[in-house]
């Protein structure tokens, strides 16, 4: 039988069709619901075929018009009837609303939202039933109707066919718990077909023969119903069977307001389906008998719940419904045992199963412990004796004190446990045993005393130091938590630091005398045992230098050096920076004498023994100093008579140093600085280029390769005045070709050279002005090429 009477509803069937549609939907949010318990009620004796929950009550509607209320789907008054037949479905997307009734009087499709879809261009079928899927955002409609018409829209007003099949669908619903949602449509001879998008469909399993007329997600199921009673119903929309009808008539509709299930029918059939409570969880699952555990029980079908019992009329205190899924209560006493935990709401009580047991035990106790010590470091397996210990994976703890111990272990009948001891400062603790039952009282047959392990020492870094003291010594070993002491010997050290229970550090104290000593620590357990392992050495230390004598010498080397200082020791080596001392003598423990190797520049110098080698302070600088350079002599000629002043430049001239000329040691010899010198050329046996040579007091020299040339001094032997016009005539030796005259000092303009032995000169009115009639003068001649000039000779005219 089809159900070819629908028609467009009343506008009061929106709105509660509505309704019923919201209320499914957080009906889904809540999650799975308990079974279902169907029962029948009626509703007049018409035929019903709409159900919508409005929010305060169900309300069902005849095909004649007249309408009935219940709140609960039992109980039902007639209410206000609606103008016109009250037949459809109505789908809202979150935007706008469709209804879809059954054929009208001219058998064209009936698919009408507020504006008229013009159907007949998609559909030549009438529209039996709309819903719609709002899913991240996404809104569409999907109707079905006669001969598997199924038409799809996103906006309620261009429609599309998805797919078409040979029977007739009369419903369609969109529901599923979260990320398994899909479209179910049901029709004619028990078809059922699924879809995840509207426009791919696939039979459902488990369909039977009979028509289904309306389907409907009710919280935790899709729920159909159909002819002579059928309800069918299905968590997934896959898979369906059957669930018991209490009715025989035929059904047209279905509703669901969160907590029940209501389809009506012919005749005024009503099924109301109830979902009774079920308990999958209690968290935690024991407490003690005095009770006041604060228990988590999860489950469904809790909204309503009016008791939870711990056992048989053992009422929960401070009940609280956190959700349709979960109650939080306080346990009340009770005996020592299992027993279960159970919901009651309007609808039922809650089966018992394995999931809703709940243990009252009693407080453990304990009664000896073996053994009754251990380290401080803790791993001592500890056997526990008592009663009341419970098996299991988090049944029992037991504590040391205020700390865990671990790998905990019960035996069978609850009377022992075993334990490891965790580490914890040496002293006397209770062993406590805690279950869902409580903690064991303690006493002192739970006493459990911590004894502090000998500390060992294995190794020293480093292994010496000097006697001063102050070296930073890394001591490993084992037990050196709480290390209060470390000895030297019997001095101790500073600074004592423990890293962790195998390492710490020390600063080293002064000893007075060379030599190994052992190194101890001290914890609460004791002073560690003497061992080879603990051997610190102190060494004598280290040489130093005070002073140097000379400071300074030449950079070929070769200066013999006296160093002064302390620890010099046989054996000890001497280094000028980075070069090794030509020969070294160990004079005493306080002087060694090193010949300077080559070198350039400052250069520290030290002395290396076995215990070390010397800091370097200003104290030890050596300077290599450069031999002289002679880049110039001013004047660069002179008599072999000597008595030449000259002015010598060049570098690195120091006081006291000496100037040879042509191999004879000149005079008057004085260093104005480190480039300049003057001195007084001394008589030479001949004439001629020869060498400038510099020698500084350290032996160092620097030469001028023929620098300076010793020159045959001119010679006047006689003077003769000449006839007129007036004239001298000059004789000597040693006259040069460029040689001037001069008469009291002052130049003759006319001097002729004739040869190296005569000199004629002329100049008239001046020359007999510089020589007047029996007044003595003084000639000399100068070679201007050496600028030598002779010695005066006296002329009077």
């Amino acid at each position: 039988m089809s159900r070819r009477y629908r028609t467009v509803g009343a506008v009061r069937v929106l709105a509660v069709t509505l309704l019923t549609l919201l209320g499914g939907a957080m009906a889904v949010a809540a999650g799975r619901a308990g079974t279902l318990a169907w029962r029948s009620s009626g509703a007049g004796a018409q035929r019903l075929v709409s159900v919508a929950w409005d929010g305060a009550r169900f309300v069902a509607e005849a095909r004649e018009g007249s309408a009935f209320a219940s709140p609960d789907g039992l109980n039902w008054e007639p209410c206000a009837a609606v103008s016109g037949p009250a037949r459809g479905t109505v789908a809202w997307s979150g935007s706008r609303m469709v209804v879809a009734g059954g054929e009208k009087a001219s058998r064209q499709p009936a698919l009408l939202p507020w504006q008229a879809a013009h159907l007949e261009r998609v559909a030549g079928e009438p529209i039996r039933a709309v819903c719609a899927r709002e899913a991240k955002g996404h809104r569409l409609f999907v109707a079905v109707g006669d001969q598997g018409t199924v038409l799809m829209s996103r906006d309620g007003r261009k429609w599309t066919a998805a797919t078409w099949a040979s029977d007739d669908l009369h419903g369609v619903a969109w529901g599923g718990t979260q990320g398994e949602e899909r479209f179910v449509a049901v029709g004619q001879g028990g078809t059922i077909l699924t879809s995840a998008d509207g426009k791919q469909w696939t039979p459902a399993a488990g369909q039977g023969s009979d028509d289904l007329n309306a389907v409907a997600w009710c919280g935790s199921r899709f729920i159909a119903v159909g002819a002579a009673g059928t309800i069918v119903s299905s968590e997934d929309g896959l898979t369906w069977r059957a669930e018991p009808s209490p009715v025989s008539q035929w059904l047209y509709a279905v509703s669901w307001n969160g907590l029940r299930a209501v389809a009506v029918g012919d005749y005024g059939a009503v099924a109301v389906a109830a979902a009774v409570p079920a308990v999958s969880a209690v968290s935690p699952n024991a407490g003690p008998l005095a009770g006041g555990t604060t228990v988590i029980v999860t489950g469904t079908a809790f909204t309503g719940a009016t008791e939870v019992d711990f056992g048989a009329g053992n009422a929960a205190t401070h009940v609280t419904i956190n959700s349709d899924t979960q109650i939080s209560c306080t346990s009340p006493a009770g005996s020592a045992g299992t027993v279960d935990v159970t919901v009651t709401t309007p609808n039922g009580t809650s089966a018992t199963s394995s999931a809703d047991k709940f243990t009252y035990a009693a407080a453990p106790t304990v009664t000896g412990i073996a053994p009754a010590a251990g380290l401080t470091t803790g791993g001592t397996l500890v056997t526990v004796t008592g009663a009341n210990f419970i098996s299991g994976a988090g049944g029992t703890t037991v504590k040391f004190g205020t700390l865990a111990a671990t790998a905990v272990a019960v035996a069978s009948n609850g009377l022992s446990l075993t334990a490891v001891s965790p580490s914890q400062s040496a002293g006397l603790v209770d062993i406590t045993v805690t279950t869902a039952g409580g903690t064991s009282a303690t006493s002192a047959a739970d006493r459990f005393t911590y004894v502090a392990p000998l500390p060992v020492v294995l190794s020293l870094s480093p292994g010496s130091g000097p006697l001063a003291g102050g070296t930073t010594v890394t001591v490993s070993g084992v037990g050196f938590t709480g290390a209060t002491k470390v000895l030297f010997g019997a001095v101790a050290g500073t600074k004592v630091s423990v890293t962790n229970d195998t390492s710490l550090t020390v600063v080293s104290p002064a000893a007075k005398t060379p030599g190994v000593v052992d190194v101890t620590v001290t914890t609460a357990g004791g002073a560690s045992p003497v061992w080879e392992g603990d051997a610190f050495t102190y060494q004598t230390p280290a040489p130093t230098v005070t002073s140097l004598s000379p400071s300074s010498g030449p950079v070929a080397g070769g200066t013999v050096v006296t160093v002064t200082g302390t620890n010099f020791a046989a054996g000890a080596t001497v280094s000028f920076g980075t070069a090794a001392a030509a020969s070294v003598t160990v004079v005493s423990a306080t002087q060694i004498k090193a010949t300077s190797p080559p070198g350039t520049g400052s250069v520290h110098v030290t002395v290396t023994t076995s215990n070390g080698t010397s800091v370097t302070s200003a104290a030890d600088l050596f300077t290599y100093v450069a031999a002289p350079t002679v880049t110039g002599i001013n004047p660069r000629f002179g008599s072999i008579a000597g008595g030449t002043s000259v002015v010598i430049t060049g570098t690195g001239f120091q006081a006291g140093a000496a100037v040879a000329i042509g191999g004879v040691p000149a005079t008057n010899v004085t260093v104005a600085n480190a480039t300049t010198l003057s001195a007084v050329t001394a008589a030479h046996a001949s004439p001629g280029a020869v060498d400038v040579v510099v020698t500084n007091p350290d032996g160092q020299a620097g030469t001028l390769t023929g620098g300076f040339t010793y020159a045959l001094p001119p010679t006047i032997t006689a003077v003769a005045k000449l006839p007129d016009p007036f004239r001298l005539k000059i004789t000597g030796s040693n006259f040069s070709l460029n040689c001037s005259v001069s008469i009291n000092g002052q130049l003759v303009p006319e001097a002729s050279w004739k040869n190296s032995a005569k000199i004629i000169v002329k100049g008239g009115a001046v020359l007999k002005a510089l020589l007047p009639k029996g007044v003595p003068v003084q000639i000399t001649v100068t070679n201007n090429d050496t600028l030598i000039t002779s010695q005066p000779f006296t002329f009077q005219r």
